[in-house]
C-alpha cells in the first residue's frame, strides 16, 4: 500500500517496519521520529499501522487465552471416569 505522494522516508520503507515498531524493536529515536513524522503526512500508512496494531492485539489476546486455557487444563486435569491402557 501506498498513498502515491513523496516523502522523506519512502511508505515502502515505513511499511516495512511496522511490525517491528508495533513489537518495541526500533531503538534508533532517529528512525522512530522519521517513521512517526512519515504517519503524520501520509494517512494510508497511518491507517495500516493502525490496522496491524489491531491485528497484533487481537492475535496476542487470542494467544494468551490459549495458554491461558492450556495452562489452567495441565495444573488441573479432569481424569474422572477416564480409562487407561498400558501397554
Amino acid at each position: 500500500m501506498s498513498c502515491g505522494g513523496i516523502h522523506e522516508t519512502p511508505c515502502s520503507e515505513v511499511l516495512s517496519e511496522v511490525a517491528l515498531l508495533i513489537d518495541g524493536e526500533i531503538n534508533e529515536p532517529g528512525k522512530i521520529h522519521a517513521i512517526e513524522h512519515h504517519f503524520e503526512e501520509c494517512g494510508a500508512c497511518c491507517e495500516e499501522m493502525e490496522h496491524e496494531r489491531r491485528m497484533h492485539d487481537l492475535l496476542h489476546d487470542v494467544l494468551t487465552r490459549s495458554c491461558m486455557d492450556t495452562q489452567e487444563s495441565i495444573s488441573s486435569p479432569n481424569f474422572a471416569g477416564q480409562k487407561f491402557q498400558f501397554r
